[in-house]
């Protein structure tokens, strides 16, 4: 049983090491270009609001080291990079939500976070094959 447990604990371990080395590659890319958001938007090809959320929630993340993000962040988001922002911010973040790629901060009220699966989606995201 502890072999097990130990083989386990081995297997996550080394995938947090790939995980932190995805990230360390992404975090290297975007402070070495200096990249702006909207040519961070422009080079993944984003199109619908709820892409374009997940993607600036994203880019703030490992651009600026922000961690959280709330509705009126995202509306200021939009307008930073002159786009037209959603009538109803919390719908898309709701809609990103039940996608797995956000996740509700405990004790927060109305917070969020990115989740493993929503910075692979990004991360992933590729120009031409959706739209």
């Amino acid at each position: 049983m502890l072999k097990e447990i130990k083989k386990g604990l081995s297997c996550e371990t080394s995938f947090e090491k790939s995980c932190k080395e995805q990230e360390e590659q992404n975090d290297a890319y975007l402070n070495a270009t200096g990249i702006s958001e909207n040519e961070f938007l422009a080079e993944k090809g984003f199109k619908t609001k709820m892409d374009i959320a997940m993607g600036l929630f994203y880019y703030y993340e490992k651009e600026k080291g922000i961690k959280d993000f709330s509705s009126a962040d995202l509306r200021r988001y939009f307008e930073i990079t002159k786009k037209d922002a959603p009538s109803k911010p919390w719908e898309v973040i709701t809609e990103n939500i039940r996608k797995s790629y956000l996740q509700r901060i405990d004790g927060e009220h109305n917070r969020v976070r990115l989740t493993t699966t929503g910075r692979s989606f990004v991360e992933n995201f590729e120009k031409d094959k959706r739209k």
